[in-house]
């Protein structure tokens, strides 16, 4: 691209999905932005090796950085690809439990997400896992069910 003479207010450095999402926030402001990737490409690098897994909102800690920015950075990913179009759908996930241990476990990530006000999570029984999942393992005694994991 050739050089455009106008000052530049920020020079974002990395073309991954954060460096674009910054530099896209950053224009919304009227400021103008340079966005600097070494990559033939943006998203050549590390992002394109993600998994595109959008996290349901309820698995990091409240009081944690990104306990407080998992579920808020959840629901703009299905704003962003409104607005820019791109492939989003919301698949569902299943944090599954084998021991009573672990149920406890399941039963602290369901507070959690409740705390953070996550919406549709709950815990599933054996009999509603074999309804949605029949080739689960038989191991598996509970799950908790979240509606918010998505896909990109």
């Amino acid at each position: 691209m050739l050089p455009n003479k106008e000052p530049l207010d920020v020079t974002v450095i990395g073309g991954g999905v954060v460096g674009t999402a910054i530099g896209r926030e950053l224009t919304r402001y009227r400021l103008h932005v340079a966005l600097l990737e070494k990559e033939a490409e943006v998203g050549f690098g590390t992002s394109k090796a993600n998994s595109g897994i959008i996290h349901g909102g309820h698995h990091a800690a409240p009081h944690t950085l990104k306990g407080k920015l998992e579920w808020a950075g959840n629901q703009r990913w299905e704003q962003l690809a409104a607005e820019i179009g791109f492939g989003f759908q919301r698949i569902g996930e299943l944090t599954v439990a084998r021991s009573d241990d672990e149920v406890r476990i399941l039963d602290h990530l369901l507070g959690q997400g409740h705390d953070k006000g996550v919406p549709g999570l709950e815990l599933w029984d054996r009999s509603r896992i074999r309804r949605a999942e029949p080739n689960l393992s038989d191991e598996i005694v509970a799950a908790v069910h979240a509606p918010t994991t998505a896909v990109v």
